[in-house]
């Protein structure tokens, strides 16, 4: 019985080389669903960070209603709870603005240039 195969190797090393193949590509695939288990916690604190920064940017947005900065929300594809919660009140706000006085409308726009100009003057404090 020969060792040999027609090529010259020995018959062992083609089931070797598959075997070995075969093992480095269980050891990757098991790694990489390893470490997406592992920044699956990671992913989802990114997650409500952005989804928590996201409402703090609509409800001032929509406490001096400049309605025009959270546009962005409705070209959502498929939005959160709190996200379709927003796109719902600044539907019914732009629908019953037109019926505020101009002078609500001018009133929440100064009170929000004023806490703007206050964190401003903290921020420069902090600074020196």
């Amino acid at each position: 019985v020969s060792t040999q195969s027609t090529w010259g190797k020995p018959n062992w090393i083609v089931p070797l080389i598959i075997s070995l193949a075969i093992f480095i590509l269980i050891v990757l695939v098991g790694s990489l669903f390893a470490i997406w288990k592992a920044t699956a916690q990671y992913r989802q604190v990114r997650k409500m960070l952005n989804e928590r920064n996201i409402a703090i940017e609509t409800a001032e947005a929509i406490a001096t209603m400049e309605l025009e900065r959270v546009a962005f929300l409705e070209s959502i594809k498929h939005p959160t709870r709190i996200q379709s919660a927003f796109i719902d009140i600044i539907q019914i706000l732009r629908e019953y603005r037109s019926y505020l006085p101009t002078s609500v409308l001018q009133q929440a726009k100064e009170k929000e240039d004023t806490k703007k100009k206050k964190k401003k003057k903290k921020k420069k404090k902090k600074k020196k």
